[in-house]
């Protein structure tokens, strides 16, 4: 779509936030005003449509195409998005564990283990680990504490969260994050530790490389959406 106006700005209302083309309210592709909570939010997203050039790409909005998901999917289907974040408490990244090499062994465990201890003490998530590939059940009280938490959050919280678990394959990591307990730079190295190792040991694949550069561009944009919600989890 070629840029079909000059100006983009967020404005404040009723219900929140807007962003107007040229004084014209964005829309999400359900026809919904988009109507975002945070001044910030509202402001990062008028700020991806000012920078567009003249043509308007989708990959280029992240934090817009974010926005839309949180207006018409997430807010319709509150209860799915709960319970898929909540599956990955059994299927935690931090919690699968290489029996070999050590040096993989010690990698994960010296970039995995505080997260586990952290994840028991600050969010009544106590998990195990295990060197099977599937099958691991965690204590009921992991996932009872985490649907609380998840049951208090609104929508967009929801997406931003959703998002980031999957990214990182991990709840806890993505927690961390959502939490303060660690920034951005420190949840993705923890995340791709198995990706790096691979890399530092067997070299780099070209396709590999630009596959892991495009999902860190997805998780900094929703680490960036996040933050632009200012929620305290």
């Amino acid at each position: 779509m070629k840029r079909f106006y000059a100006a983009a700005e967020a404005v404040q209302a009723d219900d929140g936030w807007h962003v107007l083309l040229d004084g014209r309210p964005v829309r999400t592709p359900q026809g919904v005003q988009l109507s975002l909570p945070t001044s910030g939010l509202a402001n990062a997203v008028a700020a991806e449509w000012a920078a567009c050039a003249e043509t308007i790409v989708p990959s280029a909005l992240p934090l817009t195409q974010l926005s839309n998901t949180a207006l018409d999917r997430v807010a319709t289907t509150r209860p799915d998005v709960v319970s898929a974040i909540a599956a990955y408490v059994d299927t935690d990244l931090i919690c699968y564990r290489a029996e070999r090499p050590e040096s993989l062994v010690a990698a994960q465990s010296k970039a995995w283990d505080p997260w586990l201890l952290w994840s028991a003490t600050h969010c009544a998530m106590p998990l195990t680990t295990t060197t099977a590939l599937i099958g691991h059940k965690q204590p009921v009280a992991a996932c009872t504490a985490l649907r609380s938490l998840l049951d208090e959050q609104d929508p967009f919280a929801l997406t931003a969260l959703h998002q980031l678990t999957v990214l990182c394959g991990s709840v806890v990591l993505a927690l961390a994050f959502a939490k303060r307990a660690a920034d951005a730079q420190t949840v993705w190295a923890a995340a791709t530790v198995d990706e790096r190792y691979n890399m530092d040991r067997w070299g780099q694949d070209e396709e590999a490389v630009d596959a892991l550069e495009k999902k860190h561009a997805e998780f900094l944009a929703a680490a960036t959406f996040w933050t632009n919600l200012n929620i305290d989890l």
